[in-house]
């Protein structure tokens, strides 16, 4: 089973999250940010950096 990560609205469009992915797949402009899930293999970092704690785990299948 596998997870994924999504912003929610506390994000504030800071972009440390986008710098630590190692897939890149966190873009979009102005707040929140978008994970695209389908290149997101659910590592977590940018959850761990996240200094408003906006990215949030989805549990379950992923869906893409």
């Amino acid at each position: 089973m596998n997870s994924t990560y999504y912003i929610c609205d506390l994000c504030v469009g800071c972009g440390g999250c986008r710098s630590v992915c190692p897939e890149n797949c966190i873009g979009g402009l102005g707040r929140p940010l978008v994970i695209d899930i389908r290149r997101c293999t659910g590592c977590g970092r940018c959850a761990l950096t996240c200094p408003r704690r906006a990215i949030k785990l989805c549990g379950g299948e992923r869906q893409v």
